[in-house]
This record gives structure tokens, sequence and C-alpha cells, in this order.
């Protein structure tokens, strides 16, 4: 993933989220993976056909302009599909290495998957409710493990927060530089108590 060309990384992506998020479903209506490469066709052949509108001397071309951009939106959105995303994707994922925190923030949220350490070390001190976020910051809403977990208030819960170079818990800073290993995260987590 790291030396992939943006391109490479376009086509490895996409194919990587088709087989990860668009199986067929197993009822309802969704996007199939069949689908979705249409979709994301079309949306951008709106987008750019939606600017030729503002050079034609029609009544209400602003209206033609604005409808296919909105429908633009939502077709990228349903689709998780946009070159600036990826875009944004592929510069947060040449970073993988450069620290345990960026590393999480890949795992969980670009890749789509459990970072097995980061929580296995959170599991010794925490139970782990829910995980929020994105390519920009991870939530893990948390209980001490001693507290029962009866509420489903996320108020009653803790709350850590991690970016690239900062921790923080229920606000408060814990860590103010990137972590580079598992220990460090386990050394901060257990000096807590």
């Amino acid at each position: 993933m790291v030396n992939k060309t943006f391109f490479n990384f376009i086509v490895w992506y996409f194919k990587y989220t088709n087989d990860n998020l668009y199986k067929k479903p197993k009822s309802g209506r969704y996007i199939t993976k069949k689908e979705r490469l249409g979709l994301v066709i079309s949306a951008y052949l709106l987008f750019f056909s939606s600017w030729l509108v503002l050079f034609l001397e029609i009544k209400g071309n602003y209206l033609l302009f604005c409808i296919p951009n909105i429908i633009y939106i939502v077709l990228l959105f349903l689709t998780r599909f946009s070159l600036i995303y990826y875009m944004i994707l592929y510069l947060k994922s040449k970073k993988i290495n450069r620290s345990l925190n960026d590393k999480v923030i890949i795992e969980e949220c670009i890749l789509y998957k459990c970072s097995e350490d980061f929580r296995n070390v959170i599991n010794q001190y925490f139970k782990i409710v829910n995980v929020r976020g994105t390519i920009f910051t991870m939530k893990y809403y948390l209980f001490y493990k001693s507290k029962n977990v009866n509420s489903k208030s996320y108020k009653k819960y803790s709350i850590l927060k991690l970016k690239s170079n900062k921790i923080y818990l229920n606000g408060e800073k814990i860590s103010n530089k990137r972590l580079i290993n598992i220990s460090e995260f386990d050394d901060l987590l257990s000096n807590l108590k």
C-alpha cells in the first residue's frame, strides 16, 4: 500500500472497498459491486456536464447546474468514491509507518479492520463499547472494567480520542507526541490508574 502510485492506489483501494463493503446484501436494496463502478462514472459525467449548462443561454440554468451537482455528491457518498477523498487517503496511507497513532487510524478507518494490538492494550484497562472515527481522528468509547455497562448514553462513557500526534482521554491530553510502539501506549494507560 505504501509504495503504490496514486493511480495504482485508486485501483487497489476501489477493489479493496468493493470486496469489503459491497458484498451482495442478504435483503433490501443496496448498491452492489457490479453497480458501483457505473454509478461512479455516472456521477462524474453528471458533474462535468452540469458545468456545460452554465454556458448555455437557458432560463433557469443555475437550477440545472445545482440539481446534477447534488445528485453527483449523493452518488459519490453512496459509492464511497471521490478523487479528492482518495488523494487524502493516499497521502495518509503513506504515513502508516510514521507512528503507532497513524498506524491505528489507517488500519481502523482506511483498511476497515481492527488494530488488534492497540485494542488488546485498551482491553486490559477498559471495555470498548463503541468505535467511531475519520481518517484524522479515532474515538473509542470506553468503560472502566470495574464499572457496569448499563446506560446507552455516551455521557457516562470515557472517550479515548486518538489523533496523529496527540491522545486525549475525556478531553484531557494524556500524550502530546506520536507514539512509536505499543509498549509506550501500554505505559501511558497503566500510568492513568
